[in-house]
């Protein structure tokens, strides 16, 4: 089994790779031009650069997904306000000692102007004492 570090700017790096092929080779286009279009929700040039993400950083989907990402990039509301799980990780009191979490919060996801509640759990790292992995589900009750 092959394990692989989340590094983010190895992650950036390859991003940004992909965002310069995909402008550079006109993808977004060549996509339109096959019909592979969407009249609401996410882009199906997000989808693509998403899926080469994911197969050239050898990760999969699923776990992607179970464990949000760090990034600044993604938003959720929180005290009235967009914020990163960053942000709101460096704004609220962490539980100390052994404690089986770091932190519990419940933040709202805006898509297409619905508004979806989650929990964000911030769960401590065992390998890395000061890094923690994020856990968002829709389970209020969790944590």
């Amino acid at each position: 089994m092959k394990i692989i570090a989340q590094n983010y700017q190895e992650d950036k790096a390859v991003s940004d790779s992909i965002n310069i092929f995909f402008k550079t080779y006109k993808i977004s286009s060549i996509l339109r031009a096959a019909n592979a279009y969407k009249k609401k929700g996410i882009a199906v040039t997000s989808i693509f650069m998403y899926l080469f993400s994911l197969i050239f950083t050898q990760r999969s989907m699923y776990i992607n997904m179970l464990m949000g990402k760090k990034s600044s990039k993604i938003h959720y509301l929180y005290n009235g306000k967009m914020q990163s799980v960053t942000k709101i990780y460096q704004q609220n009191k962490k539980r100390c000692g052994r404690s089986k979490y770091l932190l519990s919060a419940q933040v709202s996801v805006v898509k297409d102007d619905e508004i979806i509640p989650v929990r964000v759990v911030y769960v401590r790292n065992r390998n890395k004492k000061k890094d923690y992995l994020v856990l968002i589900t829709t389970d209020m009750n969790l944590g």
